[in-house]
């Protein structure tokens, strides 16, 4: 799971709070992201901080918007993010997820 919230520079989202929006990950790299979320309030160019939960940890990454496509009718969409700020410590921990998950699915399908 991913969770997006605005950062400081980013545009705030309602009624001047900041709040935080649910994402699914559909395809994760060391250097970024693809996310669907429901709402419609991302912009390309956004900057975002991604709150990740791995389960047994979590961790935040601050992210740059670089496209964005509406899902089919409208509903939510397709957001492309590129990582900044990325520490070493916080690209192993997406490398160990990335590792993880592709022997799962390996196990799966044996």
């Amino acid at each position: 799971n991913v969770f997006i919230e605005p950062d400081e520079t980013a545009v705030t989202m309602g009624r001047g709070t900041r709040r935080p929006l649910a994402a699914i990950i559909h395809d994760l790299s060391a250097g970024g992201a693809q996310l669907s979320v429901i709402s419609s309030d991302v912009r390309e160019g956004q900057r975002l901080s991604l709150r990740f939960d791995f389960g047994a940890e979590e961790f935040q990454i601050a992210a740059e918007v670089r496209w964005v496509r509406h899902g089919r009718r409208g509903n939510g969409q397709y957001v492309g993010v590129r990582f900044t700020e990325l520490t070493a410590s916080d690209r192993k921990r997406i490398v160990s997820q990335i590792t993880q998950e592709q022997r799962r699915r390996t196990r799966d399908s044996a």
